[in-house]
């Protein structure tokens, strides 16, 4: 509850009441605010007393009762209405609203710039009065889909209509035929056109794929056929998240066989669904290729004695 100190010392209460009257004024203050509605205050004495710090003792509290409820008014709903209190409430509850109104404002401009929506195209901000109205509909990002209307469900953008029922990260990359490639495939069809493998294939063609591949979307398009992943080099998100690791292979020099043997183990050792393959395997391949400690062996200190009572002997020309 905001306190303004100057209205508050030059007020009568601070001036006319008593030291308990004026004690007992402040703490109705703060009860109020927390009252529903804020700033009002129940007309009932045992309740009063027990907001006023004095308990069950009502007869005490009564002695202060008139002091202490200046400038409280009594009004239809049959509560106690501060107006100074009130007036702290409107404004605090104004503020509340218009930090509400900037976070929906601020959503919206994260949603124009994920989806680089410009001019016409982008989302409009709502005026206050717009978003405070009881007909107000937060927007949402935009979807496209590339099914007839009527057939399918919409879809975010950078994904097909068909989704498959187990996770694509936990499927084998390596013994995947062509039955179990069916939903992977349509994936890839959608987002992106050379990324179709060819009919037939037990194995995913990456023939026209430099081994190690030198550039980051050669990466991309190598775990959209092994993998059956569905990334979109189109897709701004998936350029931000996944062009850093890739290009930390090119600079490597991972070969194909390597990220196979890593896409493996990733799936051996995985013990839930892996939420963003690529950087599982990166740490997978990260661990494989960390030197290995090499185990120092360690004298206990009657060795270390032993030695040098050894040495001396020597140095004196007795053989022990």
């Amino acid at each position: 509850m905001p306190l303004d100190v100057v209205r508050l010392r030059d007020s009568d209460i601070a001036a006319i009441s008593s030291g308990d009257e004026f004690r007992c004024a402040v703490l109705l203050w703060c009860a109020s605010w927390h009252q529903i509605p804020a700033a009002s205050l129940p007309d009932d004495d045992i309740i009063l007393a027990q907001l006023a710090g004095f308990g069950r003792v009502v007869k005490e509290w009564k002695k202060v009762r008139e002091g202490s409820l200046r400038g409280w008014v009594k009004c239809s709903d049959g509560r106690l209405y501060h107006p100074v209190v009130a007036e702290k409430a409107n404004e605090a509850w104004a503020r509340k609203l218009e930090q509400a109104w900037n976070t929906e404002c601020a959503r919206i401009k994260k949603i124009n710039q994920r989806h680089e929506l410009t001019g016409d195209s982008a989302i409009p901000y709502p005026t206050i009065e717009q978003y405070l109205s009881p007909n107000y509909e937060p927007p949402k990002a935009p979807f496209k889909t590339t099914a007839s209307p009527g057939t399918k469900k919409e879809c975010p953008e950078g994904q097909g209509a068909d989704v498959p029922d187990t996770s694509l990260g936990k499927r084998n990359p390596i013994d995947r035929d062509s039955g179990q490639r069916q939903g992977q495939g349509e994936l890839s069809k959608q987002s992106s056109p050379e990324l179709q493998p060819l009919e037939g294939q037990l194995e995913p063609d990456v023939t026209n794929i430099p081994d190690p591949p030198r550039a980051e979307s050669q990466w991309m398009i190598w775990f959209n056929r092994v993998a059956g992943t569905s990334f979109d080099a189109g897709s701004r998100f998936d350029r931000e998240s996944l062009w850093p690791i890739f290009r930390r292979w090119c600079d490597s020099g991972i070969t194909q066989q390597q990220m196979r043997d890593a896409l493996t183990k990733a799936h051996a050792e995985a013990t839930e669904p892996i939420a963003c393959l690529p950087k599982y395997v990166d740490r997978v391949l990260a661990n494989s290729q960390a030197p290995k400690r090499q185990s120092v062996q360690r004298q206990s200190p009657g060795q270390k004695t032993a030695e040098a009572a050894e040495r001396w002997l020597a140095s004196q020309g007795v053989t022990p």
